[in-house]
């Protein structure tokens, strides 16, 4: 078990603390990605195209018999309108909004990733290495009257 000093209002040292089992957990950069990509992934909003986008024109097709490709084009005959190929267009393949984006991680693999997590805390390297700069030993432990302070 390792410990951890308590520190007053003040900044001097009031005593020691037992940390909990769960700062004794391995640090495990992989797992605590993936169950981060896979929270962020699960915030996305569903997004596709609307129903009728680049379908409202007067766009009709001459048909066959007339010696020109049947795609629909505008009153003047030489705009084409509607089709994928055309520019306003619809698109060919658009997102659809009933696709499921949603990622998984398993049940036992999501809780050892936010042991680690906590863990990765009190690990100076660690706490470094993202950029935090302090002089203090890690975990920072504060006295309850912190809480009182307004």
């Amino acid at each position: 078990m390792a410990t951890a000093n308590i520190i007053d209002l003040s900044g001097n040292s009031k005593g020691d603390v037992q940390l909990p089992a769960v700062f004794d957990e391995a640090y495990r950069p992989d797992l605590i990605k993936r169950a981060v990509l896979t929270a962020q992934a699960n915030r996305l909003q569903p997004y596709g195209t609307k129903l009728y986008a680049g379908m409202e024109t007067s766009a009709e097709s001459w048909g066959s018999g007339r010696g020109v490709a049947q795609i629909p084009r505008l009153s003047n005959g030489s705009r084409a309108a509607r089709v994928p190929q055309a520019v306003g267009g619809r698109r060919a393949h658009p997102p659809k909004t009933e696709t499921d984006r949603t990622e998984k991680v398993n049940r036992k693999e999501r809780r050892m990733a936010i042991r680690s997590a906590i863990a990765s805390t009190a690990n100076a390297e660690v706490v470094m290495g993202r950029g935090h700069r302090f002089d203090a030993q890690l975990p920072l432990v504060a006295e309850n009257a912190l809480e009182d302070l307004e």
